[in-house]
């Protein structure tokens, strides 16, 4: 067991109360030592006087004594005690007299592990520990703050996802609108994660506390909620209620300050304002749509939502190239293909030619699955597990608007789905090249790799060395990632005792059902099942 920092006392007449607060938090990884709850506001007090708590977390309304007359009586056996009251809203009037009386903070019933890692982080910082505790206080400060901030990321994150809305998303937008009156939505999308994910060791959740602090910070005045969208890996969601005069300022200093911190450049969509947070999904969504309309370029752009409402999309591929296109996927016409695609097409010109990005995207998925509907259907297994990888590789491409990825991945459907040898025998050097990529695969196959960034580390063309890694080695170079990721998983799943969340995450998939498509692609079985059958004693190996 680590080291205390800090004790803390439960003061609650319900004992099931008692027992959820106890397993809410796991006190012994926070280094916090959780004194057995008081039953009542008497017994709360033989435990003050005996064992003296640095925190107490007491209900309002007790029998004996209540829970304002337990703080007053309290803070004259510890004077540095911090107090917490917890509350339902039928006791509003027994908790503000308990705040007068020199509560820190209240807890509504039902209490949040949010709520509660919220609370105790003030209580910590109002403690003002001893110099030999401050180490100690500033680990634990931390450990708390980072708990925190990954909670709200999820709480919130659901809360532009879901559909329809339930008693928790209520309260929670209830909670919002107590510190915000009027909102208006900020996304913010990291344009080069992978560069960002370089300069942070891998270390997203560090990444996504940073951003998140910068964006606070940056904010200067009014109030704002800053969270990062679990379901889109390089985004970013401020809420705020500074006027159109702060959001201008806030989103001409937010570019240049998260580039010093990241790396990346950012793209900015601002929404209209709104005065009720059920509304918040809505504005989540124009956002999006936002950024999908903005022009192609490399620079960071701010977009708001009402300057591109209307604009105009274009339809790309005319019915006549779509029919040529389909004619050169079915006779396996690579060189046909590619011309119409990036020629005729024009994907290649259309950042030089003012595309918006939607019409890349809406393009690009158009290609793709003409191709993969196209593929012969006595491809090989692997062929099919190697296309359906770029299938996701094009999807995060486009997700992170990195168009020149796109074409990457694009050429390589092409190559996969057609079968195009390289035109010249590869040369000793490349051969030697491939040796070394594999080589960097099966150490690094847990970070986020791609075609660009091993192109970058080897010096090499990435359409160049996709080619010739088939060649040389007989499959993709996507579907070698993937088969090692699935090896390495294995390993986990027969060592340790991670969830296959975690197995997913450690493996270098953020997403577990992909996760889960690829490993039953390649072990005939999906994950879990993989599992019960270690545990039954009953594998098969067919990596």
């Amino acid at each position: 067991m680590s080291k205390t920092t800090c004790k803390i006392l439960i003061a609650d007449d319900e004992y099931w109360v008692r027992e959820n607060l106890k397993k809410l938090l796991n006190w012994d990884e926070l280094s916090i030592e959780l004194i057995e709850p008081a039953v009542d506001g008497e017994d709360a007090l033989n435990k003050i006087a005996e064992q003296l708590p640095d925190i107490l977390i007491t209900d309002v309304n007790m029998p004996f004594i209540n829970g304002t007359e337990l703080i007053r009586r309290a803070k004259e056996l510890q004077p540095k005690l911090q107090a917490i009251v917890v509350s339902g809203y039928s006791d509003y009037a027994y908790m503000r007299e308990a705040l007068l009386n020199g509560a820190i903070d209240y807890l509504l019933k039902p209490i949040t592990k949010g709520a509660l890692l919220d609370v105790l982080d003030k209580a910590l910082s109002i403690l003002g520990f001893n110099r030999a505790k401050e180490r100690e206080q500033t680990m634990l400060r931390e450990k708390l703050l980072m708990a925190s901030s990954v909670l709200r990321d999820g709480e919130m994150s659901e809360l532009i996802a879901k559909d329809t809305l339930d008693d928790v998303s209520s309260t929670k937008f209830m909670e919002l609108e107590l510190k915000i009156v009027v909102f208006t939505l900020i996304l913010i999308r990291l344009s080069d994660l992978h560069t960002a994910m370089e300069k942070y060791l891998n270390d997203f959740p560090c990444l996504c506390f940073d951003v998140k602090n910068i964006l606070v910070q940056k904010s200067l005045t009014g109030h704002g909620v800053a969270f990062h969208n679990n379901y889109v890996r390089n985004e970013f969601i401020f809420l705020t209620d500074l006027d159109e005069k702060g959001i201008e300022v806030f989103c001409g200093k937010l570019p240049e300050s998260i580039q010093i911190a990241t790396g990346s450049k950012v793209d900015i969509a601002i929404s209209n304002h709104y005065y009720a947070f059920e509304r918040l999904r809505h504005a989540y969504h124009e956002s999006h749509s936002a950024l999908l309309v903005r022009k192609l370029g490399g620079d960071s752009v701010t977009v708001r939502v009402q300057d591109v409402q209307g604009l105009p999309v274009q339809r790309r591929v005319s019915p006549e190239q779509e029919k040529r296109l389909l004619y050169a996927i079915q006779s396996r016409n690579r060189h046909l293909a590619h011309d119409i695609i990036f020629n005729k097409i024009g994907l290649r010109k259309s950042e030089a030619e003012g595309w918006l990005f939607i019409e890349v995207k809406q393009t690009t998925n158009q290609i793709s699955g003409m191709i993969i509907h196209g593929a012969d259907s006595s491809a090989s297994p692997h062929s099919i597990l190697a296309l359906e990888n770029l299938t996701y590789l094009l999807g995060i491409a486009l997700e992170m608007q990195n168009v020149s990825e796109v074409y990457s991945v694009l050429e390589q459907m092409l190559d996969e789905s057609m079968g195009e040898p390289v035109s010249n025998t590869s040369n000793e050097s490349m051969k030697k090249t491939v040796l070394q990529v594999q080589k960097y695969v099966e150490e690094k196959y847990f970070e986020d790799i791609s075609l660009t960034s091993l192109s970058k580390q080897f010096f090499v063309d990435r359409n160049y060395l996709s080619k010739v890694f088939k060649q040389v080695t007989g499959y993709n170079l996507m579907l070698a990632i993937a088969k090692k990721r699935i090896e390495k998983a294995v390993e986990f799943i027969k060592q340790s005792g991670l969830n296959l969340t975690e197995v997913s995450y450690l493996v270098g998939y953020e997403d577990y059902t992909y996760f889960s498509r690829v490993f039953h692609k390649i072990m005939g079985v999906s994950p879990s099942e993989y599992k019960a059958n270690i545990l039954k004693g009953e594998t098969d190996e067919n990596l």
